[in-house]
């Protein structure tokens, strides 16, 4: 960050700041992302979403900061939107955040198997696409439960404990 005020915290000062460029050029995506910060900073996160809306095509931190947005605020279906353009953009190179984002995405929209799949994704490319296994990873538990979905067949996941326990609940 090189605002001063936004890395001192002072998100009022920096809506000031990030305001005056604004009304000088509309669409500098550097601004629209420094608008979306100081009102995130300042807990106005429906306009940080909208902020960071405006330069989402032109700059990928705005594109993902607005989708992790959306999810904390449970509005899923903007937030695949934004990550699977994102993605889209990003081709073969796909950030490993995006990768968990996409999970968290598709896991509040009630798609649990395509959740797992971008779990499995972010984990293997956190361990720079080493073969993910129980050995070198911390997601036992994920594989696991990806194991246990596949065997039971695609469809209605049923529940799992959750508290320190990979067993299916009957």
């Amino acid at each position: 960050i090189r605002d001063r005020a936004l890395k001192e915290e002072r998100f009022l000062d920096a809506k000031g700041r990030f305001w005056r460029v604004h009304l000088t050029n509309r669409t500098h995506p550097q601004t629209l992302w420094g608008l979306g910060v100081a009102y995130e900073g300042d807990d106005q996160i429906e306009q940080a979403i909208e902020w960071y809306g405006e330069c989402a095509h032109l700059l990928d931190a705005c594109a993902y900061a607005s989708a992790r947005l959306s999810i904390e605020v449970e509005r899923y279906k903007d937030a695949l939107d934004r990550l699977e353009r994102l993605a889209a953009e990003q081709g073969e190179s796909i950030e490993p955040r995006v990768h968990w984002a996409l999970m968290e995405a598709h896991l509040g929209n009630g798609a649990a198997l395509v959740a797992l799949d971008f779990a499995l994704a972010y984990a293997a490319q956190e361990r720079r696409d080493e073969p993910v296994t129980p050995e070198i990873t911390d997601s036992t538990k994920i594989l696991r439960l990806v194991e246990a979905i596949r065997q039971e067949g695609v469809g209605e996941v049923p529940p799992w404990t959750s508290i320190g326990d990979d067993r299916w609940s009957r």
